[in-house]
């Protein structure tokens, strides 16, 4: 369902929860008002089982209610750990609920979440909000403490309470983790995981993790990493805690051998960790060095066929020219491209010559097509507006891309290229035009350039795909850091090669 992709689906996600949180709490009304007005002589032993049932219901419903209250409805989607531990509610508790009721009385109940079942997530959106906070923790190098105790932010955003995860929580994204083959990670929340079940924090009835199982997870991540001795040790301590465990039984030969081999062996540290995308996460993280960038400017232009109104703009990189111009767009009609995209968006895919279009983790977003037609008044008002700021035409322009991001949206470095093999229906240009503000996290950045353009809310980053010879400028390769907090949705316009022969002259030079 791909709904981790996209807040504003998060967003429906807060209602229907007050929804079942308001159901459950009548249901459990209703069975004891039903148990009343049983014989009790008679079901004694059915007046009890059912009691039992409706007090985890009670436990449950408590543990919900104090989970939605804790923060503000709109917290539950820009925060990444409260949008963690909604989809995890909805997965691991919600889906789950009937296991806990007798089947007589939950009739109604089932027939209430069924109705909501094609708006539900489900475990692979679950995966994705996992996935997000490991992306979030690699990006912005932020512990595994820190991420755990919710305290990544309060560097920069002290105002924003912290939010923790539970013993299971580190479980299952240790998990997760592991189904990714990030071994470092893995071990990282195992031990984070164990050390906060030592110190006492509660595992809740439903939720699958517990020491031995955490162990043991640790203990084939290290096996994976090549970490024999710490393999072996733990592997030891997991036999003493539980001798039958089938782990254990199945992999004692294997360990054992490890052992024989490995004893005079010096302990080293974890391998360190390639990161592929190094440069774009420096950028993302701060660490941004302005390469060739002397002389910027930045100035008030006026446009005469806009009624001489006038916008600033700051020369962020000028071989090649990258433009911020600021107030491009107002709120009134941000609020209408919203209203227009909402019911349109799906999620985004990426475009390779050898698996055409699909679907993948290196782009974390819903998208949403505007042509024109779909508001005959706003957006041909918007795209006179961008002909005369980028002095481009828009006549055979592709359609608006919305593009709304979800739990950790990003998007990997990538050229904006539509057609490779094809110069003339190529994208020569790019407006990019933030309909947010991202309080953290979010930023655009051209990691060739060195450069990061934050998102601020009405404003449009502008540059050139093609050099004058119409070769591709792989200079203007970008990409889209992880959301940290807050919400990001962005308005993509791309100008056509062909239409701009009138508009932009040849260059003296290959290189222009």
């Amino acid at each position: 369902k791909e709904i981790f992709r996209s807040l504003a689906k998060l967003r429906s996600l807060v209602t229907i929860e007050n929804k079942l949180i308001t159901d459950l709490d009548t249901h459990i009304q209703v069975f004891r008002e039903f148990i009343g007005t049983r014989d009790a002589k008679n079901l004694q032993q059915d007046i009890i089982l059912v009691s039992l049932r409706i007090n985890t219901l009670e436990s449950r419903l408590v543990h919900a209610k104090t989970a939605m209250i804790a923060v503000t409805d709109d917290a539950h989607v820009t925060h990444p750990i409260h949008a963690f531990h909604m989809l995890k509610r909805y997965v691991k508790f919600w889906k789950t609920l009937t296991d806990d009721i007798d089947s007589i009385i939950v009739q109604d109940l089932h027939t209430f979440l069924t109705k909501y079942d094609d708006q539900l997530p489900d475990e692979s959106d679950f995966s994705g909000a996992c996935l997000a906070i490991l992306r979030l923790q690699l990006t912005y190098e932020i512990s595994t403490r820190d991420m755990a105790d919710g305290k990544f932010i309060q560097k920069t955003k002290p105002d924003i309470p912290p939010s923790g995860m539970s013993v299971d929580d580190c479980y299952l994204i240790g998990y997760e983790a592991y189904k990714a083959n990030d071994t470092h990670y893995c071990v990282k929340w195992m031990e984070e995981g164990l050390r906060r079940y030592k110190e006492g924090y509660s595992i809740m009835p439903w939720e699958s993790s517990s020491e031995i199982a955490m162990l043991q997870l640790k203990t084939e991540c290290l096996y994976k990493a090549d970490m024999f001795n710490k393999a072996w040790s733990h592997f030891q301590e997991l036999s003493m805690l539980d001798p039958k465990n089938d782990y254990v039984l199945k992999n004692r030969t294997t360990f054992e051998a490890i052992a024989n081999t490995t004893n005079n062996e010096t302990e080293r540290l974890y391998p360190p960790r390639t990161v592929k995308f190094k440069d774009f996460n420096d950028c993302c993280n701060g660490k941004v060095n302005h390469k060739g960038n002397s002389g910027l400017v930045c100035y008030l232009k006026h446009y005469p066929t806009l009624g001489f109104r006038a916008f600033g703009e700051e020369v962020l990189h000028i071989h090649p020219r990258l433009v911020l111009i600021h107030g491009v767009i107002d709120d009134h009609e941000i609020d209408q491209l919203k209203s227009v995209a909402v019911p349109k968006l799906r999620a985004s895919t990426t475009s390779t010559k050898s698996k055409g279009s699909r679907i993948t983790p290196s782009r974390v977003s819903n998208t949403a097509w505007l042509e024109e037609t779909d508001d005959n008044i706003l957006l041909p008002r918007i795209s006179r507006r961008l002909e005369a700021i980028t002095g481009l035409n828009t006549e055979n322009a592709e359609p608006y891309q919305l593009v709304n991001y979800g739990i950790g949206g990003h998007f990997i470095p990538h050229m904006d290229v539509n057609n490779a093999n094809d110069t003339i229906k190529a994208r020569v240009a790019t407006l990019l035009i933030y309909l947010t503000d991202v309080q953290y996290g979010g930023s655009t950045v051209f990691d060739v350039l060195g450069v990061k353009v934050d998102a601020r809310k009405g404003d449009a980053a502008f540059w050139f795909n093609l050099k004058k010879s119409g070769e591709f400028d792989k200079d203007s390769g970008h990409g889209s850091c992880p959301v940290l907090l807050g919400e990001k949705w962005i308005i993509n316009k791309w100008f056509n090669y062909y239409d701009q022969f009138s508009k932009r002259k040849c260059g003296m030079s290959e290189d222009e």
